[in-house]
């Protein structure tokens, strides 16, 4: 079985559909998934997510006002 790493950038493009990267991260990830690959992470990446997106949320809030 083959393992991929998933990095804090690749979640942040599945998560968030207004990300320029969203359409080939989740067809990456189908591929990926079609093929039988194992994801893996860390749980410094678990943990950055939601620091990060917080932010980029912040931000596009307050850039629209």
């Amino acid at each position: 079985m083959n393992r991929v790493f998933v990095d804090t950038a690749a979640w942040l493009a599945l998560l968030n559909s207004a990300d320029i990267w969203h359409q080939k991260a989740q067809a990456i990830r189908s591929e990926l998934t079609r093929t039988g690959c194992l994801f893996i992470t860390t749980d410094f990446v678990l943990l950055f997510i939601p620091c990060v997106s917080s932010r980029l949320f912040v931000h596009v809030t307050c850039s629209t006002i």
